[in-house]
């Protein structure tokens, strides 16, 4: 569980104490402590209590007051202020937990991308290397093969072109 549900857990385990109890019987000592928020919401005492503390602290980027009061620290008695009402009521942390899930999966949907886009770039590479190189050696094949048709047509033309009487007078019998 993360910790906005947590958070919002917290927010209406207090909200639902402060709603059930008559506000004229509203003593300090009977406001509910990290122990009995743990019991009831059957989440370990320090996360609980870390949870408190943020709430209360003002530092997870709502532009209001603390949440939470509390009398000496961690076996005080909390309460919950009209602030912490609000944002149980609104349902803040569950949205701010919504966008910091759509965030992490935008976050690894880009890191996979540009892996994607990195192996695909390789091996497009790779690939075209080695196909320019199977064709450089085809070309180089085809190329001699070429030269030898033109020399064997070079032959065939030049023969042509040569007159019958050198030819003749060329192959003089040997005596």
């Amino acid at each position: 569980m993360n910790n906005s549900k947590i958070k919002h857990k917290i927010l209406g385990f207090f909200y639902r104490f402060h709603n059930e109890t008559p506000f004229n019987i509203h003593k300090w000592k009977d406001y509910p402590t990290c122990d009995s928020v743990s019991k009831e919401l059957g989440i370990d005492k320090e996360i609980i209590w870390f949870n408190l503390v943020s709430l209360g602290d003002n530092n997870d980027n709502l532009n209001n007051n603390d949440l939470f009061h509390n009398q000496l620290g961690k076996d005080s008695n909390f309460y919950i202020n009209s602030r912490g009402i609000i944002n149980y009521c609104e349902k803040t942390y569950l949205k701010i937990g919504r966008k910091e899930i759509v965030n992490d999966i935008y976050d690894y949907a880009k890191t996979i991308s540009v892996i994607a886009l990195l192996i695909f770039a390789t091996t497009t590479f790779i690939s075209t290397y080695f196909f320019n190189n199977k064709r450089k050696q085809e070309q180089e094949i085809m190329q001699s093969q070429i030269n030898l048709i033109n020399k064997k047509i070079d032959f065939i033309l030049y023969k042509d072109s040569i007159p019958k009487k050198i030819i003749s007078t060329s192959k003089k019998p040997i005596s």
